[in-house]
């Protein structure tokens, strides 16, 4: 579904803040960058009660700077208890508790600059996203481990895109709905793909992609074909999955459509449903949405392959301009979903400060989920029933987070050098 979107301040986009940090158990090999910090640290701070020791301890992955701000309660030395803040040299981010570093784990690096995304993907080796430009919304893919932006040659006309769109992406295809009549194309998925098939449904739908399959909604004026979910494979072979009727409700089941291996998830953006991708079987409830809230976004684990964990992302305005999080887990759907917003601040609040409160929509790789803090990116691992104390992956909030079936993590924030540009980085590698 097309999502709202909005530019990070300047400001925002400039700042380097220190924060706090859990486990290091994330990085297949750290991209933090920054040396230990400076072989003489200043006192332990204001507050402290011991004797500052002749060598503070720095921070383990700074960002540069003259002086790295620490996070909660730095080493004074080795006389005695440090005070509320302390300061590592001039290549360290922070000192923190008994000389560990209150630092981040990736150090990100820009690959793009352009518009921020109306859409993005992450698949198994590619990150892909959509630019809502004048006069065409395009798409690009970067690969994971060395993001290169590159062109898809699919391009929709923005003029009627601006009524309806939706775009899906698999390691096999590209897929688009767009405009009042429900026009969809599926093409292939690279820069010298052509276009594979196309219809128009004379209604809009939704549509999704796991692997050589496209599952598409179908509503079409008069009833006729069947008014229902349709599995399209090649050569052109169209499939009813499953009509409105026999999963229990209207057309209005198809606004939404997401996929894993196994199951397919569907809403009428109020609640979240799945089926087996298998024929037959009984649609369950996923989301209850006890809020009525509206969804704005479904996003299951990455990888694809995972069937497991859901980020279900519905519309509020204290995060604005991104949405509040819940996550609920396929293999336990009566579990009630997690709050993240709430369980997720509580747990960073109680280990690592305000750094790490939620403040924008992640996205959930395996069981660890990536998020935008008020100052970083961090990481919680979830589970049905709780979620662990965050780590630090970035000091900068970039928002839009995807990750690949790899494990790579993208992100951007607003181009300090224009306002109307969005720059894309590529974060760092999480690992399983």
């Amino acid at each position: 579904m097309k999502r709202k979107y909005a530019f990070l301040t300047a400001a925002c986009a400039a700042a380097v803040l220190a924060g706090c940090h859990g486990a290091r158990i994330l990085e297949v090999m750290p991209d933090g960058g920054g040396g230990a910090g400076g072989a003489a640290g200043a006192t332990g701070g204001a507050t402290g009660t011991g004797t500052s020791g002749t060598t503070g301890a720095g921070g383990i992955a700074g960002r540069g700077g003259t002086t790295g701000m620490g996070g909660s309660a730095g080493q004074g030395g080795t006389g005695g208890a440090g005070g509320v803040l302390g300061r590592g040299g001039a290549g360290g981010a922070a000192s923190g508790v008994g000389g560990m570093a209150c630092a981040a784990q990736m150090t990100p690096t820009m690959f793009y600059s352009g518009l921020p995304p109306t859409w993005t993907e992450g698949l198994t080796h590619r990150f892909y996203w959509a630019e809502h430009d004048t006069p065409n919304i395009t798409i690009h893919y970067a690969q994971g481990d060395q993001p290169v932006e590159t062109s898809h040659p699919f391009k929709i006309d923005a003029s009627l895109a601006n009524s309806y769109f939706d775009l899906a992406a698999s390691d096999y295809y590209v897929v688009a709905d767009w405009y009042l009549d429900g026009r969809l194309a599926v093409w292939g998925p690279d820069m010298g793909s052509t276009m594979q098939w196309m219809t128009t449904l004379t209604n809009p739908g939704a549509v999704t992609a796991i692997g050589a399959v496209v599952y598409y909604s179908d509503d079409p004026m008069g009833g006729n074909p069947t008014p229902g979910i349709y599995a399209w494979s090649y050569p052109n072979i169209n499939n009813l999955r499953a009509s409105f009727t026999d999963l229990g409700g209207t057309s209005t089941l198809g606004l939404m459509l997401r996929t894993t291996t196994q199951k397919i998830l569907f809403s009428d953006i109020r609640q979240v449903y799945m089926i087996d991708i298998a024929p037959g079987g009984t649609p369950q409830m996923l989301f209850p949405n006890q809020r009525n809230a509206t969804i704005i976004d479904i996003r299951p684990a990455r990888p694809h392959t995972v069937t497991g964990g859901v980020i279900v992302e519905v519309d509020d305005p204290m995060y604005y301009p991104t949405g509040h999080d819940y996550f609920v887990d396929i293999t336990s759907p009566t579990t009630p979903p997690l709050d993240l917003p709430v369980i997720g601040s509580a747990a960073a609040v109680a280990s690592c400060g305000n750094d790490a409160t939620y403040a924008g929509g992640g996205v959930l790789f395996n069981h660890h989920f990536v998020y935008e803090g008020q100052g970083g990116v961090f990481v919680i691992d979830v589970a049905p029933f709780g979620v662990t104390e965050p780590a630090r992956l970035t000091n900068e909030p970039y928002r839009y987070l995807e990750v690949t079936g790899d494990g790579d993590l993208f992100g951007g924030w607003v181009d300090v050098n224009s306002v109307s540009k969005w720059q894309y980085f590529r974060l760092g590698r999480l690992a399983p």
